[in-house]
């Protein structure tokens, strides 16, 4: 007997697939969410797209599988999702996300960033900007050129400025690559140990084949390094103003490339290494990894089960070695992050605190605008990061109290 529910006909956002191996990449670009789903699952989507009811889906899908799947959970998950749009003609709300940046954008206004010529004139431009400053006989510009003026407030005003610039440039090329392959994405504001980041999520990328996923993930170094490369031209050839913004733009380029380098947090390289691990998660298996081993030999637990068990060879490998890496790059890059604070962040504001309650008035103001602009970055950076981990924080705490009880 078929019963009300057996007979829904489902109705889906429009939906995409990309085939990995004995698993389905499945997701909807309207709502940037992509699963992961084994040969029966997809099989499932696809009946139920056609028109299937759920009954209709289940018999075929036992026929072909001698299995009795669960198609109306399957359909409740999918309805969690966000894939669903209509059941029985009843509109389906989807959970509100924040929408693309720049969605006017369309992937015909964009495809110039696809060019071969653009990207192989985007790996030798720094090539040719250390050959104009080898002929020029010039210098490479480096850290105490960011001090260029004797007042604290314009260096880092022009810093600031500069950086801001710079940052915009990388993630619109993210963006803008992304939108060449009609993946919508949006950048947003966040935070990775103690750093401040601008960060574009392009979810749908992985819909789309791993040329196109790389190139995606490099657009931003690709446009870091043809910018770079175009400011050594510049000082090289002797066009650089009376502020050196080209000096200033090349040595913030270096330190931004150089974080890159840094894929123990989710940086452009490190999703370059995940898709080349041929993981799902790298990042998150590896938390869950060190975890696991947190609780079992600190914490003296019993009975854990590895949840990298769970994983193919290959990938639990990858996911045992990125663990190592991420634990250690982590503890130095905390441990840089304390010392710089110490060393430089801190004396800097006390010393703008002196100069800020008496003296010259200009050097009083440079002090006030040098506490203001400190003030306001780490408070930033600390309601960005309560943001992100303020939950998580409050479920551990709820748990030591339930454990204290």
């Amino acid at each position: 007997m078929t019963t009300g529910a057996d007979a829904r006909r489902v109705r889906f956002h429009p939906l995409e697939f990309r085939r990995e191996g004995d698993e389905w990449i499945v997701g909807v670009q309207a709502v940037r969410r992509v699963i992961c789903l084994p040969e029966a699952g997809a099989d499932a989507l696809r009946l139920l797209q056609s028109g299937r009811t759920v009954e209709e889906t289940r018999h075929e899908l036992f026929r072909a599988t001698g299995k009795r799947l669960d198609i109306s959970d399957f359909v409740t998950r999918m309805v969690d999702i966000g894939f669903v749009s209509e059941i029985s003609d009843v509109e389906i709300p989807t959970a509100s996300r924040l929408p693309a940046s720049l969605p006017w954008v369309k992937p015909h206004h964009v495809q110039f960033v696809l060019n071969p010529a653009l990207q192989f004139l985007a790996l030798l431009t720094p090539f040719f900007g250390f050959l104009a400053i080898f002929l020029s006989g010039g210098d490479v510009p480096s850290a105490p050129d960011l001090l260029w003026s004797p007042y604290g407030t314009l260096n880092i005003a022009l810093q600031i400025l500069v950086s801001s610039v710079l940052i915009s440039l990388h993630e619109l090329s993210h963006l803008a690559t992304a939108r060449a392959f009609d993946v919508p994405g949006r950048v947003y504001l966040g935070t990775r140990l103690q750093f401040l980041v601008v960060q574009t999520e392009v979810t749908g990328i992985w819909l789309r084949g791993r040329r196109e996923r790389l190139t995606v993930y490099l657009a931003g170094m690709a446009s870091d390094g043809m910018i770079y490369g175009l400011c050594l031209i510049g000082i090289g050839v002797g066009f650089e103003p009376s502020v050196p913004v080209f000096r200033i733009a090349a040595v913030l380029l270096m330190l931004s490339i150089f974080n890159q380098l840094l894929v123990f947090m989710r940086t452009d390289l490190y999703f370059v290494i995940q898709d080349l691990s041929r993981c799902r998660n790298l990042y998150f298996d590896s938390t869950k990894y060190l975890t696991h081993l947190a609780r079992k030999h600190v914490l003296r637990h019993k009975n854990l089960v590895d949840p990298s068990r769970s994983l193919g060879t290959t990938e639990r490998r990858s996911v045992r070695i990125y663990a190592i890496v991420c634990a250690i790059g982590s503890v130095l890059c905390i441990s840089a992050g304390a010392h710089v604070l110490l060393s430089v962040s801190v004396p800097l504001f006390f010393r703008a605190a002196e100069g800020a309650v008496g003296g010259n008035p200009l050097v009083m103001m440079d002090s006030m605008a040098t506490i203001a602009v400190l003030a306001c970055m780490q408070s930033l950076w600390g309601f960005l990061w309560w943001r992100r981990h303020g939950p998580t924080l409050r479920r551990m705490s709820r748990f030591l109290r339930t454990c204290g009880h």
